[in-house]
This record gives C-alpha cells, structure tokens and sequence, in this order.
C-alpha cells in the first residue's frame, strides 16, 4: 500500500489529476486525447509521477469520465434491437407527442431515434394490464424467433425488451430475458423493468434504450483502463451522474449512471469548499473547454433530481441537477445570416482547440478573446502550454471584426459579453426556478474557465460573493476523492402495497447493495442508509421523491403519504390534502466514507503578494490600461486586492475587473466582492 489516492476528470479540452499522499497534494493538467480518452488518463498518472514507471501507483483511483457522454453526443453507441408488446412497436416513434418547433416543417425529431431504426422494432406476444395481471401470456416462440430476427439479419450487439407495464409485473421481461441468455450467451440484453422500474413506457424505454447502447462502449473503454490497472494493485472507481463513486463492475451493468460523472464531481467538489467557508447555500460554474456547468446547492447538499435528462432525452435516473450549456473556452464566436454575433455551442474542442493553440485552428474561440484582450499570459497557459497571440487577433479579425465592420478589440469584448449573457441567462434559470434568487447566493466558480468571467457574470445577475478555491482548475478532480463511495437501487411497488410489501422490498435492496459496497472492501458498520419513495396522486402522470423512514413499529407508506403533501407544496406551490396518494417506487442508497478523509487546505504560501503588470482591456471606450498581475501561490490570508487586477496560477486566471476587490481567506479561497452594475 503507498497512502497514494488519484482523482482523474476527463473533460473534452484537458485532463486533470489531483494526487494526494503522506507527501502532500500535486495537481496537474494535460490535453485530452479524444477519441482515446484512455490515452489523457494515463498521460496525467504518468505527469504526476504515479505511473508506476516515474514513482509508486495509487492505492484507489477515482475517474471522472465523459465516454458515455461523448458516445451519446456523437452516436457512436452499440447496434441495438427492441422486443416490444405486440400492438406497441412504434412507442419510440411517437414518444411524448411534443414539437419544440411548431411551425418548422423541417424539425428534427427530440426522439432518440438513432437508437434504432423502425426494422429493428419487433414485436412479441404477451400482455400483461396497469394492475400487474396476466391478460396474455407470453408466447415464448414469438420471442425466440424475434430475437432470432434481430440478431440474424440485423447483426445486433444488444437487445432491449420493453413490455407494456412490465413495472406492474415484470415476470415476462424476466423470462424473456432467460431465454435470450440461453439462446444468445453472447448477447447484451436489457430488461426495462430492472433499469427503470416506473410506469410510462416510453420513458422507460428510453433509459433501458440507452443503457444498452453505452453498454459496449464503457465495456470498451474500462477494458482499456484495466490493462494497466491490472499490472498495479490499484482499485478503479467510477464518477456516478448522482454524486457518488461506483465500483467498475456496477458501472458495466448500469453504464447510464456516468453520463453526468465529471460535473456530479466538480459540485461535490464545490459544496464542500464553500460549506468549509462558511457558504451553505450557492450556485456552482464549472466553466471548461467545452461547457458551462452550473447547479444548486442548498444546505450544503447538492440539488439531486429524480427525472434527469439528457438533452431532449428522458433519462428518469437520479442525478445531480446540472444545467449544461455550450458556453467554455474553446466555445466557437461566428457571425450568423443576420449579422448577428454567436458564441457557441460548437467547440473547437483539445484538437485543434482555439486558434490561440496554434495547432491549426482558425476559428474565433472564448480563449481567443481572453487572450487578445490581455487577460491570460501566452506564456503559461494551463500550466505549461504556450499560446500565439498573433494567430488569436488574426481569427478574430478575418471572421468576427471584419464581418461586422468593428476593430479586433471590440470584437473580443463582444464575445465576453455574448458568453456572459448566455451564462447570466442559465444561472437565472437554475435558481429561478427553485425560488431562489441568485442575488442571495454565493458564486463558486472553477473550472479552467470559470474565474475568468465569474466577476461579469455575478455583477449580471446581481450575485456579490463569489468564491474561487484554491485549485479551482481541478476542483472535478479534487471532487472525485471527496464523493462517497455509493450504490443505489430501485424496484417499484404493486398498485395497494402495503408497508410490509415495502419493507419486504427495501430488505431485498438493500441486501442487494450491500453485497456491491462489500466489494469495495467498505466496513458495512461505516455504511450510511438512505430509502426514498416516489409517489403521486391519483391520475397525476408525474412523481415527487419523499424521503421514507424505514423504523418498525409503524406505518412507514402512511408517513410517506403524509409527507407527500408537504413536499409538492413547496415543489409546486399547491398540495391537496384530501386526495389520495399512491406510491410508485421505492429506491434505496448505501453511502460509504469518501476516498479522501484529509483537510481542503492544499497550498502552501511561498511570500508575500508581489505583483508585475501588463496591459489589458475591460471597456472599448476606455481601451487599455496597466492591471497588475499576481502570483496566486504568493498570496497570504487577508491579502486584499483591489480591482483590476489579475491573478495567475498554473491551472486558471482569475479576473477582478474594475470596481471589484479580492480578498485570501483562512482556507486559501479566493472571496471576490462584486459591485453591483449600477453602482459602477
């Protein structure tokens, strides 16, 4: 054993690694490798001298991955086939019945349609009613000779059965799925009452659907990952979207889980650093290379959603509730048809990545404009990256000042404040729409990106603390060690269960997770238990997650039910107390200790806040003038600095733009005090 534990967040622009052991904290950055994510994993083991080629390997490594996300993105996912009830092919097809776009004739379906193709689409013959009856059984040939089909003539990796009501009873799902494993020994198959065991299949279908797609993809990619892992004595956990690190071996069965892994681990990340300084209750902005992620943290608690998605897509699985956007630093600016200035959501991505790179990238990004505009150092960008500042101002010129008759530094502002707005906008949203006004909350900001335009930003909504921690570039990273290791699972409930079907149900979930943490080597007694119910009233077709108190001696659904009404007022402003209320599903979660027990304080100061300068630009009309620069290592608790200013580190730049001050706190955050833009 070395005492060496490793976060690793793969992003799309850059790869990061915190290593912590008896030595202290190292963070570090590299490139990322896509497609061969695989590749930036172990570029960043190697960099940090934890390869075991350049020094020992870790005990536990914790990875944040965006394989299922890019797969989802890029549709690179498994060839998948459906079994479906007979007289309900086409669930797919007709979805949720919504059009975003009502009058463009051209729309594109919100659909997941790339799952499969119509001809993949086959029917078996089996009906099972709401209630859980048998009304048809299941004609077992039909469903030998339909997967005889699929795999045959349409050469599938994976089938997905989706019963109607199969939540009700999933006894058919089940036996088909024992026949298929007979049959087809080398066939993924995915039951969607496992995956998803809640009423309203097209939802259903979707998550099974989606699960099955990914499958072979995270099978792909873990394999790789285990190449080296197996050479070591080090053990693999995986991101999960919902804020808690998985065993690999749980992440095969339920790939799903990962496709929010590194933003889950950069709010946990957040939420620990401003709950240590004093902040409970903030509203997080991961601003990377690709995207901006921004979420609720109330009470110190990250905001968990029981019916996520993904895009346009139903994903009905807990997760962190993160608001994603096309917003970061190799975001692309372009000029559209109307003369109208864009910023986003297309990315230049790591390769090219921004013109800036030189890597033969011509396109205007976010990173572009930072750097024409004097905010980052050519010199040492992202730790030991150098950039053309030439190769920047002539991408903005030829495809932004020029088609809009405007001079270079103009342009460059005008991709801030588009960037900003559109942030702005998605901040309001996140908060908004929870009842909480973002002028009362406090601003953390990370990400390679994110203390570069946290002071417009919070000026823009009206925010005036924002905090930066101290290795805000890598926080996802530093998150990843900071999760408890977790398992989850859920099963749904016949229509009048009573609380001994209930608890006969928590019983059997929770054995089932308890097995999985076991595997981790989790001491059982340093388990923490957590069981939910998801209920509705009557004829409502959506549910509300009420937490349940498994304790004997009373009526633990009744409770539920009561608490029910409590929580949909506060969800949806009404409740109605004499209506009745039934329970759909109930789900339990095993929380064990974190991998990483120690203190947040990771840096140690070097002196005191000398500072150099150079020149930059906040306002066309004002053009430049000289800001001074500091050394973020060089800073000591109550520094105060006055805006502008301009403090590097090795893994992001913060901005303190005019009429905002900075100031070192006890736990090496950086606080920033906003004015508001009125009283600029």
């Amino acid at each position: 054993m070395t005492g060496l534990l490793a976060g690793i967040d793969v992003g799309g622009t850059f790869t990061d690694i915190v290593l912590v052991g008896p030595d202290g904290i190292t963070v570090d950055k590299v490139p990322s490798s896509p497609p061969d994510f695989q590749d930036g994993f172990l570029e960043a083991l190697r960099k940090a001298g934890a390869d075991g080629d350049t020094g020992e390997v870790p005990d536990r490594i914790v990875h944040g991955t965006t394989i299922t996300t890019n797969a989802i993105i890029e549709r690179t996912g498994a060839r998948v086939g459906f079994l479906m009830t007979e007289g309900h092919r086409d669930i797919l097809a007709v979805g949720l019945g919504r059009r975003p776009k009502m009058y463009d004739i051209f729309f594109d379906p919100v659909e997941p349609l790339f799952l499969a193709p119509r001809r993949r689409w086959l029917e078996v013959s089996e009906r099972i009613d709401a209630q859980g009856r048998v009304v048809s059984p299941l004609d077992e040939e039909s469903v030998i000779a339909a997967a005889a089909t699929l795999v045959t003539e349409h050469d599938v990796e994976a089938i997905v059965v989706v019963y109607i009501n199969a939540h009700a009873n999933p006894a058919h799902e089940r036996r088909t799925g024992e026949l298929l494993s007979q049959r087809f020994p080398d066939l993924d198959v995915t039951l969607s009452s496992e995956v998803l065991p809640r009423p309203r299949e097209y939802r259903r279908l979707v998550t099974a659907g989606f699960d099955a797609y990914l499958k072979p993809v995270i099978r792909r990619y873990l394999d790789l990952l285990h190449r080296f892992i197996s050479k070591t004595e080090s053990r693999l956990l995986i991101m999960g979207s919902d804020g808690g690190a998985i065993g690999s071996a749980a992440v095969l069965t339920s790939p799903l889980m990962t496709v929010l892994s590194g933003p889950a681990a950069g709010v946990v990340g957040a939420a620990r650093v401003a709950s240590d300084a004093g902040f409970d209750n903030v509203v997080t902005l991961d601003i990377g290379g690709t995207s901006a992620d921004i979420s609720l943290v109330r009470n110190a608690i990250p905001s968990i959603t029981a019916s996520a998605s993904f895009g346009d897509y139903p994903l009905n699985l807990p997760m962190i509730d993160v608001q994603a956007i096309g917003a970061g630093g190799s975001s692309i600016a372009w000029v559209d048809g109307a003369g109208g200035l864009k910023v986003g959501p297309e990315s230049a991505g790591a390769n090219p990545g921004p013109a800036a790179y030189a890597r033969g990238g011509t396109n205007p990004t976010v990173t572009d404009a930072s750097l024409v505009l004097g905010y980052l150092n050519p010199a040492s960008f992202a730790g030991d990256l150098s950039l053309d500042p030439e190769a920047a101002l002539d991408s903005i010129r030829k495809r932004i000042a020029q088609p809009l008759d405007i001079d270079e530094i103009r342009a460059a502002l005008g991709i801030h404040t588009v960037v900003n707005s559109t942030m702005a906008n998605t901040l309001r949203l996140v908060t908004l729409r929870k009842g909480h006004d973002p002028r009362d909350l406090a601003l953390v900001a990370f990400g390679g990106a994110g203390p570069t335009h946290a002071g417009r930003l919070a000026a823009e909504v009206g925010v005036q603390t924002v905090l930066i921690p101290p290795h805000p570039g890598v926080l996802s990273a530093l998150g990843l060690l900071l999760a408890p290791l977790q398992n989850s699972a859920t099963a749904s409930l016949p229509p009048g269960a009573t609380t001994q079907d209930a608890a006969a149900v928590i019983a059997r979930l929770d054995s089932i997770l308890e097995e999985g943490l076991r595997k981790e080597l989790v001491d059982p007694s340093a388990v923490e238990r957590n069981h939910f119910a998801l209920l509705r009233y009557v004829g409502q077709a959506h549910e509300l997650e009420v937490p349940l108190e498994v304790t004997h001696g009373f009526d633990i659904l009744a409770k539920a039910r009561d608490d029910f009404h409590g929580v949909h007022h506060a969800t949806h402003g009404h409740s109605r107390p004499s209506s009745e209320v039934e329970v759909v599903m109930v789900r339990s979660v095993h929380r064990g200790p974190s991998s990483f027990q120690g203190t947040m304080q990771v840096d140690t100061q070097t002196g005191p806040a000398s500072a150099t300068s150079r020149q930059a630009c906040f306002d066309s009309a004002e053009g430049f003038c000289d800001v001074q620069i500091f050394q973020r290592s060089a800073l000591e608790a109550d520094n105060t600095i006055e805006g502008p200013a301009i403090i590097e580190q090795p893994d992001t730049t913060t901005i303190v733009y005019p009429g905002d001050s900075a100031y070192v706190d006890e736990h090496n955050n950086l606080v920033m005090k906003i004015q508001p833009l009125g009283s600029r």
